[in-house]
């Protein structure tokens, strides 16, 4: 089992890239309180834009399924996707991505908060084969805070005993994490 330094392994990565031009959405709030947009492609978030529309702050968010032990599949390039309006009129979206394998079925409903800059998305797991127990789930997220692929350092901290994702530099929060998992991996040492 590896032991984290606190650093991700193979850090710094790879050189920074953008992202798909195949969009299947593309959301904001209606009203004028929320400045977040986004855009869908194979099933996951492609960008979202924040505190402008020209103002990327994340390349690409979506999941890494596991067993743990021989099955490993990333979300955008093992899924068949299906995309729905959630209604009429409404910039928000229904996504439905199945395991090209048949083991999992991924269910999405995505909105943007009208009253804060925040976009929502509300995640279903479902084991096709197997127990559900036997699944881990891992978000996959490369940011590109304010258009910039590099250099977005970031570490998880507590804040009034509440872990918060934290950016640098300045360190200022990004945003509350209800339930840490009991491993993390981040591109730098606080």
């Amino acid at each position: 089992m590896y032991k984290s330094n606190g650093c991700a392994p193979g850090r710094p990565g790879i050189s920074p890239r953008w992202t798909s031009s195949a969009k299947t959405g593309v959301g904001t709030a209606l009203g004028g309180e929320s400045r977040v947009w986004f855009t869908l492609s194979h099933g996951i978030f492609n960008e979202i834009y924040y505190p402008h529309i020209d103002k990327a702050c994340v390349r690409d968010m979506g999941f890494i399924v596991t067993d743990g032990a021989d099955f490993f599949s990333e979300e955008k390039r093992d899924t068949n996707s299906e995309v729905h309006w959630i209604a009429g009129g409404v910039p928000g979206f229904r996504i439905v991505n199945t395991c090209r394998e048949g083991r999992y079925r991924i269910e999405k409903q995505i909105v943007t908060d009208p009253h804060r800059d925040a976009v929502l998305q509300q995640v279903r797991f479902i084991a096709l084969q197997g127990a559900l127990s036997t699944y881990q789930l891992h978000v996959l997220i490369a940011p590109h805070v304010g258009n910039q692929g590099s250099g977005n350092t970031a570490w998880v901290d507590e804040i009034d005993g509440k872990p918060f994702l934290v950016r640098g530099p300045g360190g200022r929060p990004v945003t509350s994490v209800r339930r840490m998992a009991g491993r993390t991996s981040m591109p730098t040492k606080k």
